[in-house]
């Protein structure tokens, strides 16, 4: 986590906590939300700070989901890959 390859990071918005080959976490101060962007800017994830979880909490689970996301992102692509025969 944290190295971005498909984002060009000028681009990124400046709240950006973290990022993975095609999403980012970014934290809105204002708000005190996280939430998960993929690299089209689609929301996938979001988590406002209620005060029950601690930060470190929500950033691990914010972490996971990403992981989980950029994996299941892969399988559909392998999937589609055998089905086209490529």
């Amino acid at each position: 986590m944290g190295i971005i390859y498909n984002f060009e990071t000028d681009n990124l918005p400046e709240n950006v906590i973290c990022a993975t080959d095609n999403y980012y976490l970014e934290y809105d101060v204002n708000n005190d939300i996280y939430t998960i962007y993929d690299q089209d800017g689609n929301i996938k994830w979001e988590y406002e700070y209620d005060g029950e979880r601690s930060r470190q909490y929500i950033l691990s689970n914010a972490k996971k989901e990403m992981q989980r996301l950029e994996y299941e992102e892969v399988e559909l692509q392998s999937i589609a890959e055998m089905r086209a025969g490529v």
